[in-house]
């Protein structure tokens, strides 16, 4: 993940198919953010509407199952969408 952070020379789609393959959830769902944000600055489009947003989010509740970065996430692509996501997750399938 440090590598991903601070070096941007980077493929993000051969970086991405490679955290993909092996399993990397963390640098799959930061790069799946960064892509997100390329695609923001270039359409201008609010983040998560491509489908990447959606993925990432699933990626965090169900392989990682960490809620608290399911929050962060939320909170930092300001997807009204995922929210909803989040909140129907949460109900469907309560903590343990």
């Amino acid at each position: 993940m440090r590598f991903l952070r601070r070096t941007g020379g980077y493929n993000l789609q051969e970086a991405l198919s490679i955290c993909e393959k092996k399993q990397l959830h963390r640098e799959h769902v930061y790069l799946l953010g960064r892509i997100n944000l390329q695609r923001k600055k270039k359409l201008n489009i609010q983040l998560g509407r491509a489908g990447n947003g959606r993925l990432a989010l699933q990626i965090i509740l169900v392989q990682l199952n960490d809620i608290e970065e399911a929050i962060k996430f939320c909170r930092e692509t300001g997807d009204q969408t995922l929210w909803t996501i989040l909140i129907e997750q949460s109900v469907n399938k309560p903590g343990k």
